[in-house]
């Protein structure tokens, strides 16, 4: 049953839960409590923490320490009490200064794990129940819902419109849409859309999961043995000091040696030449070395934890100090990983956007093409605010990434979607769906007419019309205007921007509500619509615009980069992204070249 054994993605439904001898009912209890001690827990296995003694023993395992401890003793031995006393101090102070720093981040991080529990709902002999995610066994049936982590690799057996956001593991900031079709062998991980992975976090929709893989022998779990076996290696600092030490050490003894054979030779006595020469040596070691950069090294872990970052060795604190090259990702690091509105851009004019404001005012109650794009983007559009009634910042926006991103651009242009639907109630509606690339809503505009909008890829969108809006006004879309619309969003998507097309016609009442109906039956239902939308209703629409869509760089990324060169330090960018949109985001970061390979 490891995920090495059998390629999950490419077995049906039906396979997967013969080959492990489950039910779409799931396990009984009696079943889990055996796999459970054949599998083990469902749980990444994670270094055995440092015990008290073990951190406080780390801060002598140091060359100069070495060197102060044998001072130490033999100043202990020749009777020098003041000099033994100061270079045990010196040894203790710094122990105690580097143990109590690194234990309080230890415990700090025990903390923080044991506060992120992640709970699966099950379904065990029929029946839903919530257990702990270390519960979980091949086998066992597991319930998704929006906002869920997922506890365990799993093949999806149902799928409602799901999205997962795969970022842990591939790097890919927009969500995976997930469905139950069987793939062939050779697709690549992140292209499985028929499997959910340990660690990513449900974005949209609903699923049910029977789990392939747990703990250690998940995806995420391999990764994490691949850290693990992977060698501490030792600092620069720690490099230096060993260098140190023995240069030290060496002109330390070359010089207490030269002075004893220089006593003999002009007749000293040996005894009182050799603790002349054992004195000089105490007294030529550095005991103040040591806690100096211990306590330097104490001040820059707290000053990253005002940053709100978290050093658990004293050493790190140093290594970022050394730091000459920094391998960034883009997605979530250089960017928010959120979509947002970069521009609408019509036949007539282009309105650009920083998410919050546009670059001109707007009418909302005008007859420009932009604020009609920006009315259908909002009426086409599932996504919803949760709670309208507090501050815009603290709004939570519910629904897909594109759609959550063009509603906030409607509000930012004034527009109120309850207002919208008030004035145009909805009389029905065809959701996305990535087979047609586009969503249609049908609304009643007066007891003459009603219109129907449409928003989804452009060239789907371009392919509908036969008009296009000027500023209230509709012409003939000629191949001339054709081509220059074609040519407008290729150059969009060829700088790394996600581009979406509106268009709307006006029909006359009960014209398509029946028919759009009929079409949403058939998809619920999982059989083929008698009516195509796309191919018998959609055509001659009023292409109006498209709305260009990005991940927006974080507002402190350039600053961030531009440090970094001062001090020396060469950032790069590694994403997994299309490197035309990598190279967008290199540009606006004031990349100067950026190496890419399509291996």
């Amino acid at each position: 049953m490891s995920k090495t054994d059998i390629k999950w993605h490419t077995l049906s439904v039906r396979e997967v839960v013969k080959r492990l001898n489950s039910s779409q009912r799931g396990l009984t209890e009696e079943e889990a409590k055996k796999r459970l001690k054949r599998f083990g827990v469902n749980k990444i296995p994670e270094e055995k923490p440092l015990s008290r003694l073990k951190i406080f023993l780390e801060q002598l395992r140091n060359p100069l320490i070495y060197i102060l401890i044998i001072a130490g003793f033999t100043a202990l031995i020749l009777k020098h009490y003041t000099d033994t006393i100061v270079i045990f101090g010196a040894v203790f102070l710094n122990t105690i200064v580097g143990y109590i720093q690194e234990n309080k981040a230890s415990q700090a991080l025990r903390k923080l794990k044991k506060a992120l529990k992640v709970r699966a709902i099950v379904l065990r002999k029929g029946k839903e129940r919530e257990i702990p995610q270390e519960e979980l066994v091949p086998g066992d049936i597991f319930l998704l819902r929006p906002g869920d982590k997922v506890p365990a690799d799993g093949r999806l057996i149902e799928s409602h419109n799901l999205k997962v956001n795969e970022m842990a593991l591939t790097g890919e900031w927009l969500p995976a849409e997930k469905n139950t079709h069987s793939l062939s062998e050779s697709t690549p991980l992140a292209d499985r859309d028929n499997m959910v992975y340990m660690g990513t976090v449900v974005e949209d929709g609903r699923g049910v999961a029977m789990v392939i893989a747990t703990g250690s022998a998940t995806e995420i779990g391999a990764v994490s043995q691949m850290i693990q076996e992977t060698k501490e290696a030792k600092t620069p600092y720690q490099k230096k000091l060993a260098h140190f030490s023995k240069i030290v050490g060496i002109m330390i003894a070359a010089i207490s040696i030269f002075i004893f054979a220089r006593g003999i030779l002009i007749g000293i006595e040996f005894v009182e030449m050799f603790i002349t020469a054992i004195a000089v040596a105490v007294a030529a070691i550095p005991e103040g070395l040591p806690v100096a950069m211990t306590v330097i090294l104490a001040l820059g872990t707290q000053r990253i934890l005002k940053k709100r970052g978290l050093v658990r060795k004293l050493v790190a604190a140093e290594t970022l100090g050394s730091t000459s090259v920094i391998c960034t990702d883009k997605t979530g690091t250089l960017t928010q990983g959120r979509m947002q509105v970069a521009g609408i851009y019509t036949g007539t004019k282009e309105l650009l956007s920083d998410g919050k404001h546009y670059n001109e005012e707007i009418d909302k109650n005008g007859t420009g093409s932009h604020i009609l794009a920006l009315k259908i983007a909002v009426l086409c559009n599932e996504a919803f605010v949760e709670n309208l009634e507090e501050p815009m910042e603290r709004w939570v926006v519910r629904g897909r990434p594109t759609e959550r991103a063009l509603l906030l651009a409607g509000i930012h242009a004034g527009l109120d979607k309850r207002e919208l639907e008030k004035a145009e109630p909805k009389i029905d509606e065809l959701p996305f769906d990535a087979v047609y690339k586009y969503s249609a809503s049908l609304r009643r505009l007066n007891k003459q007419e009603d219109v129907v909008y449409v928003m989804g890829a452009p060239e789907i969108i371009l392919a509908m019309c036969g008009y296009v809006e000027m500023d209230g006004k509709q012409i003939l879309l000629s191949t001339e205007k054709f081509t220059e619309l074609s040519k407008k969003y290729e150059g969009l998507t060829a700088k790394g921007l996600r581009v979406i097309g509106f268009a709307y016609k006006k029909i006359k009442p009960g014209e398509l509500s029946q028919r759009i109906q009929k079409n949403i039956d058939g998809r619920s239902s999982g059989k083929k619509s008698k009516y195509q939308i796309y191919e018998e209703d959609l055509k001659e629409m009023i292409f109006v615009g498209f709305a260009a869509l990005h991940d927006p760089i974080r507002p402190e990324a350039k600053e961030a980069i531009q440090i970094c060169r001062q001090a020396g330090m060469k950032p790069i960018i590694v994403t997994g992204d299309h490197k035309l949109t990598a190279t967008a985001v290199a540009e606006e970061l004031g990349f100067c070249l950026l190496y890419t390979s399509d291996a």
